[in-house]
């Protein structure tokens, strides 16, 4: 083996090391996206479950629970973020 392939091995197990040891944060928007409605008329309605499996429905814009705002929706991809602009995600 190679001096330059020997280091970048050992390169590879420090940095999978450093990964492996950090523990995985838990995004406080628990919020599934399940699917979407297409209306005859106006914008895409996403369908989404909560932690409890309550079924909610909304369009970009609206505010759910009051805790999570529809950033956007689209026929693959729902952005939520938290009301207080703390934590956002996206869902496919």
């Amino acid at each position: 083996m190679t001096k330059s392939l020997a280091a970048y091995m050992m390169a590879i197990m420090l940095a999978t090391a450093e990964l492996v040891g950090q523990p995985a944060r838990e995004s406080p928007i628990q919020l599934k996206f399940t699917g979407i409605v297409k209306p005859k008329a106006g914008a895409l309605i996403a369908v989404i479950t909560d932690a409890q499996r309550q079924r909610l429905f909304g369009r970009a814009g609206d505010v759910l629970k009051g805790r999570y705002r529809i950033l956007r929706v689209d026929a693959k991809v729902i952005e939520v973020e938290l009301v207080d602009g703390s934590d956002s995600e996206q869902s496919s």
